[in-house]
């Protein structure tokens, strides 16, 4: 017995030895790699990290916990506040996040291939970017108190995309380090549950309304607002940001009464939430539908109730992420008109000015909104043949009618009427020969489906935003429309133009951090779309004092106004007066708001 007492006691001494030995080993790290931060939740480790090609050095803190773990009595709920410090100390913020539950979807190229691969329920985490000055490399890192030791800084907060289906932050695309730098401001990006976990509505159950995409991401900017300042963040200066349902996601923070304040500026890339939402009924039929096949409901249920959520509750992960899929078209935003979160219906809220006030936003989109997906989303819905015409290399044959019958099946998801095939032919297919390259019909229905989809519910958000909006509103709205090319095409098909999500690689500053593999031009795209940012993140509107925001005209002789809306053209060519226009796509998005 005693020799068993004396073995334990020998084994817990070495094991508190190496521990010991390691914390050592591990404080001397710290001196060279790390820096230390002091929050209301305790204090949190992250990593410095030197920019070569700019130098200088940005604070990168990863997988940060923002809320509890949404599992288990958690799962379909609302997320929940940290309320005691983390149970680590120091937090060690140094490796990416796991990611929120999804499907598999294709993998284009490296950009498309998650620095974590760990899927997982437990997944409400954000990552922080915060450049360094002088004052704060002087500063003891291990004990630097980023509030006192250096000047607050803008703070850039990202939305990712994904169609509330997948996506994440660990995608290589949005690492923050180039952006923080070349902006001087902070950038956060973060995770939020997708498909079922952050959608799922039950009408007869109030726990569960659906919209816990929007609610983590509230929480999350909770978070940003109690701690940014430990990071060296304003938090009076936070502007939010997001791609595609990043873009869903920002517009219904724009009208939330619970979120609008959380933020100062706001920029909406290709995508808005006024035709990507759905009236609780629809929801409740949605989901309902989707449910029935599973084991959870079957053709006599007509509500979604308790004893049903009880069932999916206890529903494997990788059955749960598939519901959304049953009868879905593969890309809708399934938020729903909650009453709370989104009291009513954006377009009434628009109409009503019930919208946040007193601050800027930046308005984005780009040439063919959809060319890089309608391999995958015409493919889903028509049918694979019908996706290989539009395949990235080697795509099969297509004709003018092809490309129409398309545009028809694709952009009826999203109206409430179609138009006659001539109209779509006349507006879009004008001066267009049957013998010309097919790639140029591929173009057009890229063009044309990412208009209804995407790009004119973009604009006409802002549009909405003008006229509903008092001179006392203080709202400024400013245009960008991108139509450069990519020398390398990470998401696009080479024979299309600018496609959806190529305005992010010069945003987050690629071309930058990998020269050897852009142009010159590139680089210089790059370099004044993160300079037009650093102005508007602090002053609230581009460097460009040629480029106006929308304007109301008055009519002295009536009581109508007029709505001028000019716009800034990012494209090839080097900034002259061409790249300034007024109305930019405004008879393209007149017609189709005819049919929503």
């Amino acid at each position: 017995m005693n020799d068993l007492k004396l073995f334990i006691f020998n084994i817990v001494f070495l094991v508190n030895i190496l521990l010991l030995t390691s914390k050592l080993a591990f404080a001397e790290d710290l001196d060279d790699n790390y820096v230390q931060v002091t929050t209301g939740l305790g204090k949190i480790l992250g990593k410095r990290l030197k920019i070569e090609q700019l130098n200088s050095q940005v604070d990168q803190f990863l997988g940060i916990p923002y809320a509890q773990p949404p599992i288990n009595e958690n799962r379909f709920h609302r997320p929940k506040p940290i309320i005691d410090n983390y149970e680590q100390q120091p937090f060690m913020a140094i490796d990416w996040p796991p990611n929120c539950r999804q499907i598999n979807v294709p993998k284009f190229n490296e950009y498309s291939t998650y620095s974590n691969q760990t899927f997982q329920e437990d997944c409400l985490y954000l990552n922080i970017w915060s450049p360094v000055d002088i004052v704060h490399d002087q500063c003891d890192r291990i004990n630097c108190n980023n509030n006192n030791q250096q000047k607050l800084r803008p703070v850039f907060v990202y939305i990712h995309g994904g169609c509330f289906l997948y996506g994440g932050s660990s995608l290589p695309i949005y690492d923050g380090k180039i952006f923080a730098a070349m902006t001087d401001a902070l950038i956060v990006t973060l995770n939020f549950r997708l498909s079922t976990f952050g959608l799922l509505y039950a009408d007869k159950m109030e726990e569960v309304k659906g919209n816990m995409v929007l609610w983590d991401q509230i929480m999350a900017l909770q978070w940003i607002q109690d701690n940014i300042r430990s990071f060296g963040g304003d938090p009076d200066q936070i502007t939010l940001a997001g791609n595609s349902a990043g873009g869903w996601s920002v517009t219904a923070h724009i009208l939330s009464p619970l979120s609008r304040n959380l933020f100062k500026y706001a920029v909406v890339m290709s995508g808005s939430v006024q035709r990507q939402i759905m009236t609780a009924e629809k929801a409740k039929k949605f989901w309902l539908d989707n449910i029935r096949h599973t084991d959870c409901a079957n053709d006599q249920d007509e509500n979604i109730d308790s004893k049903m959520i009880e069932c999916l509750m206890k529903m494997s992960p990788e059955k749960l992420e598939m519901i959304p899929y049953y009868t879905g078209n593969g890309c809708e935003s399934y938020l729903v008109v909650d009453g709370e979160v989104i009291p009513e219906h954006p377009t009434e809220m628009l109409k009503k000015g019930n919208f946040k006030k007193d601050f800027n936003v930046i308005i984005s989109t780009v040439e063919e909104e959809t060319s890089g997906l309608l391999s995958f989303l015409a493919g889903h819905l028509m049918g694979q043949k019908i996706g290989e015409k539009f395949a990235h290399e080697n795509a099969d044959s297509l004709s003018i009618d092809d490309a129409i019958k398309v545009i028809e099946k694709m952009s009826g998801q999203y109206l409430s009427k179609r138009p006659e095939s001539k109209d779509i032919s006349t507006l879009y297919f004008n001066g267009i020969r049957n013998d010309e390259d097919e790639n140029v019909f591929r173009k057009i229905a890229g063009k044309a489906f990412g208009d209804v989809w995407l790009a004119c519910p973009t604009i006409e958000f802002g549009q909405e935003l003008k006229l509903h909006s008092n001179t006392s509103d203080n709202i400024q709205i400013y245009q960008l429309y991108s139509t450069f090319k990519l020398n390398a095409k990470p998401f696009c098909p080479k024979w299309a133009g600018t496609c959806h999500m190529d305005d992010l690689f010069p945003m987050f500053g690629f071309p930058i951090q990998y020269p050897d593999y852009h142009k010159q031009r590139e680089i210089d795209i790059s370099k004044e779309l993160l300079s037009l940012l650093h102005s508007f993140l602090r002053y609230g509107r581009p460097e460009q004092p040629e480029w106006q925001p929308y304007t109301m005209i008055d009519d002295d002789d009536d009581d109508d106004k007029q709505l001028v809306s000019p716009s800034y053209e990012l494209a090839n060519d080097y900034q002259t007066y061409r790249n300034y226009h007024l109305n930019y796509h405004d008879v393209q998005c007149r017609f189709w708001k005819r049919y929503y």
